[in-house]
């Protein structure tokens, strides 16, 4: 822990050991006193720890169909939130909607890209699961 705690400060983040147990959910006095992390320091703790920071938030160890809550009514796999957080959309059904509100905001060149890369997935043959899974709800 001490290690840590040194390498974060080497970092610009002035941290305790105890700040980091509580960042863990170390119980003390019979509860629970973890804390809500900043951006700032989830990103610190994920260059420190050479990790990346999606890893942090939702664990890359997690099954991707383990239950994760975003908000406290909603709750989503860990696949689709580490998609969402990488730069994907969240609702397929409204994606094109979403991409289009994103695209407003994006630099020109980005906005490209992101179409390209869209168009590319959406032109990538369907592997023969997908197939039947479509016969079966078309049928």
């Amino acid at each position: 822990m001490r290690r840590l705690v040194d390498e974060c400060n080497a970092v610009g983040w002035t941290v305790t050991t105890s700040q980091i147990e509580n960042l863990e959910g170390v119980q003390r006095r019979g509860r629970n006193e973890r804390r809500r992390v900043s951006v700032d320091e989830l990103l610190a703790l994920a260059y420190v720890l050479k990790v990346r920071p999606i890893d942090i938030v939702v664990p890359g160890d997690a099954p991707d169909d383990e239950p994760y809550k975003i908000a406290p009514e909603v709750t989503i796999t860990a696949a689709t939130a580490r998609s969402w957080l990488a730069g994907g959309f969240l609702n397929d059904a409204e994606w094109v909607a979403e991409m289009s509100e994103s695209m407003k905001w994006m630099p020109p060149e980005e906005a490209h890209n992101l179409m390209m890369q869209a168009l590319a997935e959406a032109s990538e043959p369907l592997k023969p699961e997908e197939r039947e899974k479509g016969k079966e709800t078309s049928g």
